[in-house]
């Protein structure tokens, strides 16, 4: 039996336990359409809990649709790629990503934070090599090689 032969006769179905159905019928609909019905009909329940704070799906949803009138605010339309907005935003593609492995899962009180760290690493690595030449002048004069 070749693979399609065996695909199409469906041996897992053998495996189901009784009463589950062997076909589904599956709606035609987008995600965010499924969201929104699913928010307007749980909008007082958690949808989400993060870092101890809990969002309804009511105002998940308001967050989403604030997002995404912000996002078309700057001309940002669904459906538009990566590309077409970061050049809207003056950001070069390459550039974007970049960042976004840098500073994917960071908030931007951590970001901001990070780059200070990072000055302040910077600073103090000079602070460092200049110190280092200092000690090396001295040694030698000590040792009579100047």
């Amino acid at each position: 039996m070749d693979p399609k032969e065996v695909y199409l006769s469906k041996p897992w179905l053998k495996y189901y336990p009784e009463g589950v159905p062997h076909e589904i019928d599956v709606p035609e609909t987008t995600v965010p359409d499924v969201f929104d019905k699913r928010a307007d009909q749980y909008s007082s329940q958690v949808a989400l809990i993060f870092y101890g704070k809990k969002i309804h799906y009511g105002k998940l949803k308001e967050l989403t649709d604030r997002f995404a009138a912000a996002l078309n605010g700057l001309g940002i339309a669904k459906g538009d790629t990566v590309a077409q907005v970061a050049r809207r935003l003056g950001v070069s593609e390459q550039t974007y990503y970049r960042w976004r492995k840098e500073y994917g899962g960071l908030t931007v009180d951590q970001a901001k934070r990070l780059k200070e760290v990072e000055h302040e690493n910077t600073r103090l690595k000079k602070l460092v090599a200049d110190l280092s030449l200092d000690k090396a002048i001295l040694e030698e004069v000590a040792e009579g090689k100047y």
